[in-house]
């Protein structure tokens, strides 16, 4: 481990923290399910196929992999099913193993809400490569299903990307068909307890993007309603359920990083202080996550961060700010 490996560690674990509550409330898949279907999903029989894939198995593994890695993932995993040796062959791939290890629970969010047909193992792969927030530039820990954006947890909380409403909602306002609800690729919600900073069980019902559906009536020649709505706490509810957590995995490292947040800015928040020039840096910063590479900038800022290093007990000479800026 270098030393800048170290110091990363060492900070992380004195000034930050994970922050897990919204993790609460977007899909969850109970873990002790990961438990049972990881084997079944993950691993190969240890006994040789002794069936084959017909004439498909004349082709050279080499298209067989691009075929394969954008394919879907409904029809990825049904053909996985086949028999041994299409097993094996998915097995095989590099990108599908490091799916199905750091993005279980976002499979099984595709599969259950039948959004599955939509995303690629390329892209699903692409996504678990992806540090940053498709919309906001930020660290992003998460995915917004419906439209398989990467996003923070703030964007799912307010950016008109991430609104949902109910597909009846959205016809009635909207004046849509059904042929063009169709295209909006409605899904129906997964129960569960979506809501902050109340939990609030949301029953199973049929949501759609509701920043899609108005792109499709502005492209329309004819007049339709130019809508912005604006977002009420049931309609956060539904963003939440089309959410999951997907962490970020580094390709040269092999690292995985769900996101941090920032011990200073949190003990900032608890100070209750009044915002001034002074303390403008931390208010901006106060629920955000950061990369490992993105707290260290964070900390070369922030005062309040310094100083719980500074408190902490694994506090020495060899470990300083000049650390840090080299």
């Amino acid at each position: 481990m270098d030393d800048r490996t170290r110091l990363t560690d060492a900070l992380i674990q004195a000034a930050a923290f994970p922050r897990k509550e919204f993790r609460h409330v977007i899909i969850k898949i109970p873990s002790a399910e990961h438990a049972d279907v990881l084997p079944s999903i993950a691993t190969p029989f240890s006994r040789t196929p002794d069936m084959e894939l017909g004439s498909l198995d004349r082709l050279p593994l080499e298209l067989w992999y691009e075929t394969l890695f954008y394919l879907d993932m409904r029809s990825l995993f049904m053909f996985r099913q086949t028999n041994r040796r299409s097993r094996q062959i998915v097995d095989s791939l590099k990108e599908y193993q490091l799916v199905i290890s750091h993005g279980l629970e976002v499979l099984c969010a595709l599969l259950r809400t039948e959004l599955a047909v939509h995303v690629s193992l390329f892209e699903f792969y692409t996504s678990l490569c992806t540090k940053h927030c498709a919309l906001c530039g930020h660290f992003a820990g998460f995915i917004f299903i419906p439209t398989w954006t990467r996003c923070c947890s703030k964007c799912i909380e307010i950016a008109p990307e991430t609104h949902l409403q109910t597909v009846a909602s959205v016809r009635r306002r909207l004046n849509l068909t059904p042929e063009e609800i169709a295209q909006l690729n409605p899904f129906t919600t997964l129960l569960g307890v979506y809501s902050l900073p109340k939990p609030a069980i949301l029953r199973p019902i049929m949501v759609v993007s509701i920043h899609q559906a108005i792109m499709m009536c502005n492209r329309r020649p004819r007049a339709r309603p130019r809508i912005q709505p604006a977002r009420s706490e049931r309609d956060r509810k539904y963003s939440f359920a089309g959410s999951c957590v997907l962490p970020y995995y580094h390709k040269q490292t092999g690292r995985v990083e769900f996101g941090v947040a920032c011990s200073g800015c949190e003990l900032a928040r608890y100070e209750d202080r009044e915002i001034n020039a002074d303390n403008v840096f931390e208010f901006s910063t106060r629920g955000r996550l950061f990369s490992e590479n993105g707290f260290l900038q964070h900390f070369i800022q922030c005062k309040h961060a310094q100083v719980v290093w500074g408190l902490s007990s694994k506090t020495n000479d060899e470990w300083n700010l000049r650390h840090v800026r080299g």
